[in-house]
């Protein structure tokens, strides 16, 4: 495979793998300059464009099917993430959001499976309540 150098008006140039047959595949938005080799990474960048999943309760999109789930718990509820440093009160619906919250304001970088969450849920409900036999009945 031979690379070539494209670029666009506005944009500095890129670099592109060719395809075997020394094609590539420009992504067909006017907007958007990106080039790729191989049609399953050009059908993967157009769901960016299209954003195929949305969310039922708010107008966001994703073109992931997991980051809707993973935005979903911020209605939904989940467990809480708690910030383990002392004097810090920031709870969090989503892991990622915790991580990043360490590093910008507390200056660390954290691995995720050394973070525990919190009994309590975004809902009100705590972890505890979920396994009890009241649990989503109506009274």
């Amino acid at each position: 495979m031979t690379e070539e150098s494209t670029s666009s008006p506005g944009n500095t140039p890129k670099r592109s793998r060719r395809t075997r047959s020394g094609k590539t595949l420009a992504c067909p938005h006017d907007s958007c300059s990106e080039v790729f080799a191989r049609p399953c990474d050009l059908r993967k960048h157009e769901k960016k464009h299209t954003r195929p999943y949305g969310c039922e309760l708010c107008p966001r999109r994703f073109y992931q099917q997991r980051d809707l789930d993973k935005h979903c718990r911020t209605h939904y509820g989940g467990p809480l993430w708690p910030c383990p440093f002392d004097g810090c009160d920031k709870k969090f619906t989503v892991d990622d959001n915790l991580v990043r919250h360490i590093k910008r304001t507390h200056g660390q970088v954290v691995k995720k499976s050394s973070l525990t969450p919190s009994m309590e849920t975004s809902s009100g409900i705590t972890l505890s309540d979920h396994g009890s036999p009241s649990f989503g009945s109506k009274a």
